[in-house]
């Protein structure tokens, strides 16, 4: 059990987890006030009403079918409402869910905000809805940090981090995070077509980087283009050249894909893992994750 009281959040009397974090949320949105809920909507591609005071005389209104004329006008067009649903889980956002949320506000002005751990938008949403993941509120809320001068409110959102990353909806160190994969095939295909792709489904932890493992050494280090996917179909996505020179003769599924850049890796890192017998084995059958940091450093598997 972990007793340093700096590991944990001031957001902990909340029961249940979507309800704690969106109370935390709220406090800390509370606290920004107008100028933080503008950088969260304007993060999540929504547009919040101006706050101008309109005076104006003369002004028309209709209204089922009778005209009216108003000698004056004051008005602050500063009017809106978001209906917030959260999930914790990839994938829990339902259509049916959805549904009747906008039964409930049909006729209303008012906009559903879905904040979910996703990778991208859910399908779920209507058209209008706007979404955040979870990743996005953090990363948005750490840069308007970055200019606040409103100590309370630094603390609050730093605390907000920690909840998310204790309750493992946010991963901070996702960034440093360099995935190793057994290699004898995506190596030669990352290097001459940038992808890594293998079975659909298969879970890895978010990470910024992949290596390959094979030939008893890493030799490249690729950066990960945006998120990875599942279920693609990569006879849609990668060039025509890659199956004529590595899989002539490809029967349709689908896989997960990864998009890659090349980075400069400083050396050969040579594998000396050695097994309970005393003879060396492959460094890894699956998958294994190391740093950035790390791997840049290292000379030898066994420094990972």
């Amino acid at each position: 059990m972990d007793y340093n009281i700096s590991t944990h959040s001031v957001f902990g009397e909340y029961e249940g987890r979507e309800n704690q974090v969106t109370a935390a949320l709220l406090h800390v949105i509370r606290q920004g006030g107008e100028p933080l809920l503008r950088y969260l909507i304007d993060a999540a591609s929504g547009l919040l009403p101006d706050n101008d005071i309109f005076i104006g005389t003369q002004v028309a209104c209709k209204n089922q079918g009778k005209k009216s004329v108003f000698d004056g006008v004051i008005c602050s067009r500063f009017s809106f409402t978001f209906v917030i649903e959260s999930k914790v889980e990839k994938g829990a956002l339902t259509k049916a869910q959805v549904d009747k949320y906008h039964d409930c506000l049909k006729g209303k002005d008012a906009n559903l905000l879905a904040i979910t751990p996703d990778e991208k938008i859910p399908q779920t949403l209507h058209k209008g809805d706007l979404w955040l993941s979870w990743n996005k509120v953090v990363d948005t809320l750490n840069e308007y940090n970055e200019e606040n001068e409103n100590e309370v409110l630094r603390y609050l959102i730093d605390q907000f981090v920690l909840l998310l990353s204790n309750l493992g909806i946010y991963d901070k160190e996702w960034k440093e995070r360099v995935i190793i994969v057994g290699g004898s095939f995506g190596e030669p295909v990352a290097l001459d077509f940038l992808f890594y792709a293998c079975q659909s489904g298969r879970y890895f932890q978010r990470a910024k980087y992949l290596a390959f493992a094979c030939k008893n050494r890493i030799a490249h280090l690729f950066e990960i283009v945006g998120e990875p996917e599942d279920d693609v179909d990569i006879k849609t996505r990668v060039p025509a050249n890659y199956f004529t020179k590595y899989e002539p003769n490809y029967v349709p599924d689908k896989r997960k894909l990864f998009m890659l850049k090349e980075v400069t890796l400083p050396h050969v890192i040579q594998n000396n893992n050695i097994d309970k017998n005393g003879r060396r084995c492959a460094f890894t059958q699956r998958q294994k994750y190391t740093t950035i940091d790390r791997i840049m450093n290292a000379t030898h598997t066994s420094q990972l």
